[in-house]
């Protein structure tokens, strides 16, 4: 079952926080993993996560609900893909109020592809499929970041046989065109991070912490002084 944190902050009362269930039973899956949470401009959250018989499985598909002032809405199915599994949904508002809907698909991390879909109505209808071309993910797990450029920051990674290495996807708002930088890589560790989470502490500087194999066995950080271009 995926819990869902609500926050309310109030002038007067200061802040409260409660936890709730999105769902508890009868939602058409065994499992589920991986959830994403966006809140919308109007209050609304809206929560992602990928549900099926088990992680891999054909079976699996991209779920989403809806909560508002009466509560979760019950989930209902945003993405899927014929004969293969869905992974990884990663919610996202942009500057203009138009939310993302990014995930993967295929047999396995290896030969995923990226995938991403858009709603201009607050995750009530979506846009058509954009299948990603071969070398650009989108966010592999976390987050996308929105810098004081205007760019879109995406942290992604790439988990080949023996080799994992994160890297930095940039899409241009103005031409909409994406461009790959990278690799962020620990010297020596070819088999090393995934998952990077991004933020940008001042403009152009961004910081990201990585998720790293156990032979390394350390949360990692790296820096980039150029809004992602070099690390």
């Amino acid at each position: 079952m995926i819990h869902g944190s609500v926050t309310k902050f109030g002038q007067a009362e200061g802040s409260a926080m409660r936890k709730e269930f999105i769902f508890e039973k009868d939602v058409g899956f065994e499992s589920c993993h991986a959830s994403t949470l966006v809140e919308l401009p109007d209050g609304d959250i809206l929560a992602a996560w990928f549900g099926g018989k088990e992680e891999g499985d054909p079976s699996v598909k991209i779920w989403m609900s809806r909560r508002s002032a009466s509560g979760w809405s019950k989930p209902t199915i945003v993405a899927q893909e014929d004969g293969v599994p869905c992974w990884n949904p990663v919610l996202y508002l942009d500057a203009k109020q138009r939310v993302w809907l990014f995930y993967k698909a295929g047999p396995n991390p290896e030969q995923w592809s990226g995938i991403y879909v858009i709603s201009t109505d607050g995750g009530q209808t979506w846009g058509e499929k954009n299948h990603l071309p071969a070398g650009l993910l989108g966010p592999i797990k976390n987050k996308p970041i929105t810098l004081s450029s205007g760019e879109i920051l995406c942290g992604t990674s790439v988990e080949s046989w023996r080799a994992w290495t994160c890297w930095a996807e940039i899409i241009h708002p103005r031409t909409s065109e994406w461009t790959r930088h990278g690799p962020i890589a620990v010297k020596g560790e070819n088999y090393g991070l995934i998952q990077p989470t991004l933020w940008e502490l001042e403009p152009q500087h961004v910081r990201a912490f990585m998720r790293s194999t156990r032979r390394i066995g350390y949360i990692c950080r790296a820096d980039s002084l150029d809004g992602g271009r070099t690390w």
